[in-house]
């Protein structure tokens, strides 16, 4: 089962805790913990009498990722009134969390029972039907939701999800340029937003770096750094701490399924079940386990007019083709490192003349100057969603970072509506 992300369902307060409850969650979806965190602890010790004030902070709990708190409130607001809509909504995310699939359809099934209209309900259905594949029952319930609700902007955004899932890339951009066209009318007058938190510590990254090559190496595989981790030990010196993953380069001729053999048998690694074709050809990911950090393992074509390498999957592939380059050495951690040699041209190649320059926000996907022209499209709609996402999930600064990187792509009437808007109401934190 893929992986669901799904909304929580907020009611129309009712009386001066049904406000605080809900002014909690506006606050937390604009990065203000603090003032949130305040407010719904005031909400709470009220002990409102409002089934939709207990399912408003149990929307609170779901959003700080509070399960049992939510599930509580949740319950108690369906005490009160076995028909709230919302508390059915908020109960069914909880067992979406927990893995309870069965339970969160049949909350969800009962919720539009009582409010068959009810947009967010039925799009949250429709997000369970495609994590089972169920495709064509998850349009039909969009279809629905749109009639009752045709400016819902989670509507377009979820069908991105579906043109997506069916490889269909030429729905994607429509229905994410209506997805952003409708969220700009929804957004707070004032969006508080702190710097990304890394998802991983730069020990921990250094570890699975250290890990992966002395276990090629050993193994006598030649492989070199690439892409980030090139630029952070480069630029830096060190690793990256905002990155999520480790990316290294192998030969076009590399014996795949061995290496993948190597992998799944060796300790502390985990490596991918199936045969290594398709566009797995191209590269596929392993996992180091001690500290969770992904592998990217790319396999590099060296080509008369350059080095192409792609990832992807389907017709979703995209392609980069740099300069060509030899190989050097670099030397890190008390261990020798191979690196494309200038790394300065490879390194311009892949970030831009600015690659000396830090930021967090650059997205290789979308902003990557070596992606080959027929990649480009397919790099715009899936930067498309990315921003739909981050939206989404209120990350705001990120969000406001793919408007600009888009813009430089493609000007889209709907984007550069989005960045003005996040021009206007963005408020950065240390």
């Amino acid at each position: 089962m893929n992986r669901i992300s799904l909304d929580v369902a907020v009611s129309p307060p009712s009386g001066e805790d049904g406000r605080k409850a809900a002014d909690a969650i506006t606050l937390l979806r604009r990065g203000e913990r603090e003032a949130a965190t305040r407010l719904h602890l005031e909400a709470v010790a009220a002990n409102p009498v409002q089934a939709t004030t207990w399912s408003n902070l149990a929307a609170f709990a779901l959003l700080r990722g509070d399960l049992a708190v939510a599930s509580g409130h949740a319950s108690r607001a369906l005490r009160l009134a076995p028909d709230c809509v919302e508390a059915l909504v908020n109960l069914a995310l909880v067992h979406v969390a927990q893995q309870q699939h069965g339970k969160a359809r049949a909350m969800l099934e009962e919720a539009l029972d009582v409010t068959p209209g009810h947009a967010l309900a039925r799009v949250n259905y429709a997000m369970l039907m495609v994590a089972t594949g169920e495709l064509d029952a998850a349009e039909m319930q969009l279809r629905i939701a749109a009639a009752a609700s045709p400016r819902d902007w989670r509507i377009p955004l979820e069908r991105v999800r579906i043109a997506r899932a069916r490889g269909d890339h030429a729905a994607v951009r429509p229905f994410a340029l209506a997805a952003i066209e409708r969220v700009v009318a929804v957004l707070p007058p004032r969006l508080s937003a702190s710097p990304r938190k890394p998802p991983h510590t730069v020990t921990g990254l250094g570890d699975a770096l250290c890990a992966v090559g002395d276990l090629l190496r050993n193994a006598g595989q030649p492989f070199h750094l690439m892409a980030g981790t090139l630029l952070a030990l480069v630029r830096d010196g060190e690793l990256l701490g905002h990155d999520k993953d480790i990316d290294l380069a192998l030969p076009w001729d590399c014996d795949r399924e061995a290496l993948a053999d190597l992998f799944r048998s060796a300790p502390g690694f985990v490596a991918p079940s199936v045969p290594i074709e398709g566009p797995m050809r191209w590269g596929f990911s392993v996992t180091h386990e001690p500290t969770r950090v992904g592998i990217d393992l790319f396999f590099l074509r060296h080509e008369a007019d350059g080095v192409l390498s792609g990832v992807g999957a389907s017709s979703l592939m995209l392609y980069s083709r740099v300069r060509p380059f030899g190989l050097a050495e670099l030397q890190w951690r008390g261990r020798p490192w191979s690196v494309p040699s200038p790394p300065e041209q490879y390194l311009e190649d892949i970030y831009g003349p600015r690659w000396r320059e830090p930021d967090p926000y650059f997205d290789t996907v979308l902003s990557n100057p070596s992606r080959t022209a027929e990649s480009l499209p397919i790099a715009v709609g899936i930067g498309l969603q990315r921003l739909c996402n981050a939206v989404q999930a209120g990350h705001w600064m990120l969000a406001h970072a793919l408007c600009r990187q888009l813009l430089a792509r493609e000007q889209l009437a709907e984007v550069a509506a989005l960045d003005a808007a996040f021009a206007q109401r963005l408020v950065r934190s240390a």
